[in-house]
């Protein structure tokens, strides 16, 4: 497949691969990639297209085996954590796809083939919980399913959106799961107890993607309408906007450290963000169609990133230090100063969040502590549409310090007379650096 390129110092382009490298006419057919998923210790990247799901070596960027199941294109996609279990969607049965294969398996010959049936329209989105324990398959039908992995058995069907359901995300304690929807919403549903938790409204545009942060204590939501909001998971408040500027919000991840937050848009970049601080670190444009679907592997030292485009490839970047990336772009200040964080436009006021019930906690389902969430610095705020204001939830439990790896500012008071309406602003303090690496061969 030929060599990598890498240029780990500057936290670059590594190797491009072709989703088609498993066809037999590789050169003549060009596979979209629609979605990406990766085995919890990151050595194991499955990809999924039109026609197949390819499972690759993240160490050397080569192909270990093609999935040729029938269905497809294939639009969602979810792996095991020990590789041996792929969850996809296929498009034209509607069905969940659960493929099973050995340790050992090399081919689709030896692989099990369950379709687990009950959606009626096409599969946008699907996730093992992190337990191992159950699926869930996000549907144009408007549904969210959730299925036991071990028997295929439908477990609940989470009912609330009122248009095509895109995006999931699970907390790593499988208690809670988020979906974004075409609807404009995202809603928290708590797993343990199969209820709609609360629904976060602020968004102008379909959501098309969403994330929880590795600690649990936050929600990142991309959306069609350019921006990418942060919202607290236990309370459910808005606490922050990045404008990437990419038009559409395709994609987004986080490092597994939780310090590198990454979005992909349509445009076909790659922003990575340094979520502490809410900065711009870098901007990586390869692709030449939107990124579909992002993975990361790897922390601290180096984090290993993976990208998939609508342009057929999937590209391997490296990710360096975050404080030796932040250097260039994110100069100290002046002895004394302090950094002003971005006004807290939570304080238990209304901001976009609904809630099913009064009683109702948004966090029943984990016993995790809280920190205060990221701190942005202050950007012009201009007028934007603000979506209608849901009755006050009530006041939620208070909230405990916890043990948390890196310090993140607390958000300064803010007035309880009125909140404040989203407003969509560019968070970047200064001209960030963009790295357009040069063509590489296709491995």
């Amino acid at each position: 497949m030929g060599q990598e390129q890498s240029h780990h110092h500057k936290g670059g382009y590594i190797a491009s691969v072709s989703h088609s490298a498993g066809t037999q006419d590789s050169e003549a057919f060009r596979d979209r990639v629609f979605a990406l998923a990766l085995t919890r210790d990151g050595r194991t990247l499955a990809s999924a297209g039109s026609v197949a799901i390819n499972l690759w070596n993240v160490g050397t960027a080569k192909l270990v085996v093609s999935l040729r199941p029938k269905g497809g294109p294939f639009f969602a996609l979810a792996i095991s954590d020990d590789g041996q279990t792929v969850v996809a969607g296929a498009h034209s049965s509607k069905d969940v796809l659960v493929l099973h294969r050995s340790a050992q398996t090399d081919s689709d010959e030896k692989v099990k083939q369950v379709n687990l049936k009950g959606h009626t329209d096409r599969i946008y989105a699907v996730a093992i919980t992190p337990d191992q324990q159950y699926i869930l398959s996000a549907s144009g039908d408007q549904t969210i399913k959730m299925w036991h992995l071990a028997t295929g058995d439908l477990q609940v069907s989470f009912e609330g959106h009122t248009a095509d359901v895109l995006g999931l995300a699970v907390s790593a304690d499988s208690a809670v799961c988020v979906s974004g929807s075409a609807d404009t919403t995202i809603r928290v549903w708590n797993l343990q107890k199969r209820a709609h938790v609360c629904t976060l409204t602020a968004h102008l545009d379909e959501v098309r993607c969403v994330a929880i942060s590795p600690d649990g204590l936050n929600i990142i939501s991309g959306s069609s309408d350019g921006m990418v909001r942060l919202w607290h998971r236990r309370n459910g408040q808005l606490k922050g906007e990045l404008n990437p500027e990419q038009m559409d919000v395709c994609s987004i991840a986080f490092s597994a450290d939780g310090r590198l937050l990454l979005s992909g848009g349509a445009d076909g970049t790659i922003k990575v963000w340094d979520f502490v601080r809410g900065t711009l670190l870098r901007t990586h444009a390869g692709h030449d169609e939107q990124v579909s679907s992002l993975a990361t592997s790897g922390s601290t030292a180096v984090v290993r990133l993976m990208s998939s485009s609508w342009d057929g490839t999937i590209k391997f970047w490296a990710l360096p230090d975050i404080e030796a990336a932040a250097q260039p772009l994110q100069p100290p200040l002046p002895e004394g100063a302090e950094a002003t964080p971005l006004v807290d436009r939570g304080s238990g006021q209304s901001s976009g969040v609904q809630h099913p019930s009064s009683s109702e906690s948004l966090e029943d389902a984990s016993n995790s502590a809280d920190p205060s969430p990221p701190s942005y610095p202050p950007v012009p705020v201009t007028s934007s549409p603000s979506p209608p204001t849901p009755p006050a939830p009530s006041s939620p439990a208070p909230l405990s310090s916890p043990d948390y790896p890196y310090p993140l500012p607390e958000f300064p008071p803010v007035p309880t007379s009125a909140p404040e309406p989203p407003a969509s602003f560019s968070t970047t303090p200064i001209a960030p650096t963009v790295y357009s690496d040069p063509p590489a061969p296709v491995l």
